[in-house]
């Protein structure tokens, strides 16, 4: 229901999707994580798990993207 443009805690910037707006199946509280210059597509749809510049979870480093328990 939610596109947030937020940023790994190194600063590699990343858009979280929620509700609706996510594409992806991936996680059960519906969140998705993408890089803004890489949106995902029919074809090619994928949710970021780790963050490629640091290598940390994007669950833990990621505003929005947390889990919702």
């Amino acid at each position: 229901m939610a596109i947030i443009n937020s940023a790994c805690t190194c600063g590699r910037k990343i858009t979280v999707a929620t509700g609706a707006d996510s594409m992806s199946n991936h996680r059960k509280d519906g969140k998705q994580a993408y890089y803004p210059e890489h949106l995902p597509s029919v074809e090619y749809n994928y949710s970021i798990f780790r963050c490629e510049s640091c290598g940390k979870p994007a669950s833990e480093t990621v505003k929005g993207y947390e889990y919702d328990l």
